[in-house]
């Protein structure tokens, strides 16, 4: 999703090791440039307020409301697999409530679908296989 849509969103760049070392240290810091990314994309889809200091909360609301995720106040309560639901579920709600991104797609013919990658092999059992770089 970042390497895709993050220059059409003006997403600051991120890399694998970046998002690895956002999702497993304990303490969040505002300047983070993930955290910059999740309130920019929080930022897309709500119609709440939304500022750097309660971006977490709003985030955490929204993704109980509408998606598997536990409800909390505070992102650091988060375990692993929380905060990468969180993650997917802020790239996810782009595609249904960001207006813009949903008028960019549309624009681009079904036949050119930019945004897939094409896999590097098929199996004899149909599976296929991808390579992803970062």
């Amino acid at each position: 999703f970042f390497q895709l849509f993050g220059n059409y969103l003006s997403l600051s760049e991120v890399t694998l090791l970046s998002l690895e070392a956002f999702f497993t240290k304990d303490f969040i810091h505002s300047e983070d440039p993930i955290t910059i990314i999740h309130y920019q994309l929080l930022c897309f889809v709500t119609r709440r307020p939304v500022t750097m200091d309660n971006w977490m909360m709003v985030a955490a609301k929204l993704a109980y409301t509408t998606g598997n995720i536990k409800e909390t106040s505070d992102y650091e309560d988060y375990d692993l697999e929380q905060r990468l639901k969180l993650c997917k579920f802020l790239c996810d709600i782009q595609f249904d409530r960001n207006s813009s991104l949903k008028s960019y797609l549309a624009k681009i013919p079904e036949e050119d679908p930019c945004w897939r990658e094409s896999p590097v092999g098929i199996d004899k059992e149909g599976n296929r296989y991808w390579i992803l770089q970062d």
